[in-house]
């Protein structure tokens, strides 16, 4: 059985860093995987990420305990995965143009009718997210990490007592030993495309602070919901302690038939409330 290559796109997009300023651009091939048939070039998808409840407990313990906290964050993680099925995809836009441009590196046998067997995973493939935590696993297992047993995305080393907390290509390292944390650090990057961020500052949108000397963390998501009142240009509101209106409990009423809300109205409110 066979269908046609899966075609593919370019995405760009601005990356933005933790207080919303420029951090670089990005260009990324995506697979329309939408266009996958299922056990046919994909199978298993489900692919865990940490639990808020998990990370959040860990952050507490690290506190208490005074560990050491670093982050790291993977550059490609999706392209890192090994795939289990023959994908095929057109020829990606501009490919044939850049061999035109530069012959040097053009392979003996290329032609722009052929398509594309791809080796790695790539984003949009509906296996990607699996297959990058597999390879994760595997590589963090080499390691001598071992799953806990109430969250798949959380590693514990029984010898060093290292845990490492996975969210997608954000990962979390923490233990009470820095010199032993800089070696996986090390041997990850050995690995790995990935950037060291040092002690953890923001993970998954939300502000890190610490008093070591007090022992306390604190967590914060300020910039996360600045982003999200300069989105709705309600930057300059003023602040209330709940979100009902003062004084408007007796005025409320059911909106009559003829008094629905617009698709435009019901999609603002979808997205503000969706938002939270």
């Amino acid at each position: 059985a066979h269908h046609k290559p899966l075609t593919v796109k370019w995405v760009f997009k601005v990356k933005k860093d933790e207080e919303g300023g420029l951090d670089k651009f990005k260009a990324r091939l995506v697979v329309r995987g939408f266009e996958q048939q299922p056990g046919f070039d994909y199978d298993q998808t489900f692919a865990s990420v940490a639990k808020v409840a998990t990370w959040r407990i860990l952050l507490t313990v690290a506190a208490c305990l005074d560990w050491e906290i670093e982050q790291m964050d993977v550059s490609t993680a999706f392209l890192e995965g090994d795939l289990d099925e023959d994908v095929f995809i057109e020829m990606p836009e501009g490919l044939v143009e850049y061999f035109d441009q530069h012959p040097e590196d053009c392979p003996s046998d290329f032609s722009s009718e052929k398509i594309c067997k791809l080796l790695k995973s790539l984003y949009g493939l509906k296996q990607a997210p699996r297959q990058w935590q597999m390879k994760l696993k595997k590589t963090l297992e080499s390691l001598g990490f071992r799953q806990i047993i109430s969250d798949m995305a959380v590693y514990k080393n029984p010898a060093t007592g290292v845990i490492i907390i996975t969210y997608v290509d954000d990962l979390l390292i923490m233990g009470n030993d820095k010199q032993v944390i800089q070696g996986y650090k090390a041997r990850l990057g050995e690995i790995f495309t990935m950037t060291d961020l040092g002690p953890a500052k923001h993970f998954l949108g939300v502000r890190i602070t610490r008093d070591r000397n007090a022992r306390l963390i604190y967590l914060s998501q300020d910039a996360y919901f600045t982003r999200i009142l300069k989105r709705f240009g309600l930057e300059n509101c003023r602040p209330v302690k709940t979100p009902m209106e003062r004084n408007s409990l007796s005025t409320l009423r059911p909106r009559d038939d003829g008094d629905s809300a617009s698709p435009e109205e019901r999609e603002d409110y979808s997205s503000k409330t969706g938002s939270l």
